[in-house]
C-alpha cells in the first residue's frame, strides 16, 4: 500500500554486531584523539596539570559520539539503547585502565560515567535518524 513503510525488523544478533563494531570503533577513536592530546601536550610543554583531565573527557566523548554513531549505522534501529551500551562499555574500559593504573573511585568518576553513555546515545540517535540515500 502506498504510505506505509515496510520496515525491516533486525534480529538479535544484528543488534549485537552493531554494538560490538561501535565499541571497537569507540575505543579506536578514543585511543587515536589521547594520543593526540599527548602529543600536543609534549610539544608544547607548558599545559597545565588540570588541563589534562578535560582533554581527556572530551576525547572520550567524542570517541563514544563516533561509536554510538558507527552501532547506530550498523544496527539501523534502537539508537538510543545501542550507543548507551556502547558508551556504557567504553566508560568500563576506561575505568578497568584508570584502577588497574593506581587511580581510585572519586566524585568525577559519575562525569566520567555520564559523558561518554549521553554522547554514545546522541549517537546512536542520531545514526538512526540520518536518512538513506535513494537510489
Amino acid at each position: 500500500m502506498k504510505g506505509t513503510s515496510h520496515r525491516k525488523i533486525l534480529s538479535f544478533s544484528v543488534l549485537i554486531k552493531g554494538v560490538v563494531i561501535g565499541t571497537l570503533a569507540s575505543l579506536t577513536a578514543t585511543l587515536l584523539l589521547v594520543l593526540l592530546c599527548v602529543v600536543i601536550v609534549v610539544k608544547m610543554q607548558t599545559v597545565p596539570y588540570g588541563a589534562i583531565a578535560p582533554m581527556v573527557m572530551t576525547a572520550a566523548a567524542i570517541g563514544a559520539f563516533l561509536g554510538g554513531y558507527c552501532g547506530g549505522r550498523i544496527s539501523r534501529q534502537n539508537g538510543l539503547p545501542v550507543g548507551s551500551v556502547i558508551g556504557l562499555l567504553l566508560f568500563l574500559c576506561m575505568l578497568a585502565a584508570g584502577l588497574l593504573s593506581g587511580g581510585m573511585l572519586g566524585t568525577a568518576t559519575l562525569l566520567r560515567f555520564l559523558l561518554p553513555v549521553t554522547a554514545g546515545s546522541l549517537g546512536g540517535i542520531a545514526a538512526v535518524n540520518k536518512r538513506r540515500r535513494r537510489r
